[in-house]
């Protein structure tokens, strides 16, 4: 979106550092984004082993087997870490979607400044080309009465 020959806009400066934020914040949101699926993935995970853990004392039970206590405890200790395990990566996850959302809107809210100052860029470049198209028709009119005040006295002297 380059203006005319001649036309330099005066915010140009803004417009490069804004466009540059918005790509940083682009890669900020990707790197957060990337995490949260990592995040999302361990909380499954955890998930999942608190589901085998879960279904291996159930299977215990329906089949008839008394587990010693010491097993108990250790199935019972396992259990509790992982729900710590998974409280602790779901607080992360949390944080991290809430660092998503804010990378968001600031995204959003800059686009709309970038996008407001490439309006201001075009409507500045339009204005410059307007003002150069009349000033070049009133350079051609200056010609022709000059040419015209030129041959009218050519005519005179013949």
């Amino acid at each position: 979106m380059s203006g005319p020959a001649g036309f330099r806009y005066a915010l140009e400066p803004l417009l490069r550092q804004r466009d540059w934020e918005c790509q940083q914040l682009s890669a900020d949101l990707a790197v957060v984004t990337t995490a949260i699926a990592a995040l999302q993935s361990r909380v499954d995970g955890i998930d999942g082993d608190m589901l085998a853990a879960s279904d291996n004392a159930r299977q215990d039970a329906v089949a008839g087997a008394l587990p010693c206590a010491s097993r108990l405890v250790i199935a019972s200790r396992y259990l509790r870490e992982l729900s710590a395990r998974r409280g602790r990566v779901a607080a992360e996850l949390k944080e991290s979607e809430c660092n998503r959302d804010r990378l968001i809107e600031q995204i959003l809210a800059l686009r709309k400044a970038l996008d407001r100052l490439k309006q201001h860029k075009q409507e500045a470049a339009d204005r410059f080309a307007a003002s150069l198209q009349s000033r070049e028709m009133r350079d051609a009119d200056d010609h022709w009465l000059v040419l015209s005040k030129y041959k009218e006295s050519a005519d005179e002297r013949h």
